[in-house]
């Protein structure tokens, strides 16, 4: 999207934290929008939507030799329970179950690396938001605001959760999974 493509051009100021963790984004002069396949080399890859984290994100499929390219489209812990303001949880456990049902072989996670299990990888994390999703769904309908739920369901987040400064939170996570809905 045109939107993505000025992004990359332009990338805005990322707080301390990220700059200390990822590095400032550089300006790039010229960007490309992306094809629906490509090639490197030998492989043949598709291009697939994957979006929840982010909206626009893809990932990279090579059918030939069943491998996915997830970016981060896979949560870090399998116990997710912080969210960012652009992320969309039911729409993140939509894509997981895309990928559970995709014939992969290893999925390329960059958060773990190569995973030679991908479907019990992906599938634990499934379990686990959808369980967390029926609970606060209905603490929610119980009349309990968000701060309730988090404390009813003892949810605490990782030793940095205070120094993404609002980048990241419980309450964000647990806000998609009350009020987002899965955009068609």
């Amino acid at each position: 999207m045109e939107e993505d493509i000025e992004i990359i051009k332009n990338p805005p100021t990322i707080p301390e934290f990220f700059d200390f963790v990822w590095g400032q984004p550089k300006p790039v002069a010229e960007v490309e929008k992306m094809p629906l396949q490509f090639n490197i080399g030998d492989l043949e890859f598709e291009v697939v939507s994957l979006p929840g984290h982010g909206h626009q994100m893809v990932g990279f499929y090579e059918p030939n030799r069943k491998w996915l390219f997830s970016a981060d489209a896979v949560p870090v812990p399998s116990r997710k329970v912080i969210g960012m303001p652009d992320e969309n949880i039911h729409l993140m456990i939509e894509t997981l179950e895309k990928i559970a049902e995709m014939e992969i072989e290893i999925l390329f996670d960059s958060h773990r690396g190569p995973v030679t299990s991908p479907k019990e990888h992906v599938q634990v994390r499934i379990n686990f938001l959808k369980d967390i999703r029926t609970q606060v769904q209905k603490l929610h309908k119980e009349g309990k605001t968000i701060s309730e739920i988090q404390e009813t369901l003892e949810l605490t987040g990782p030793w940095y959760l205070e120094m993404t400064k609002g980048r990241f939170g419980i309450d964000i996570f647990l806000k998609s999974l009350v009020f987002d809905k899965v955009e068609k």
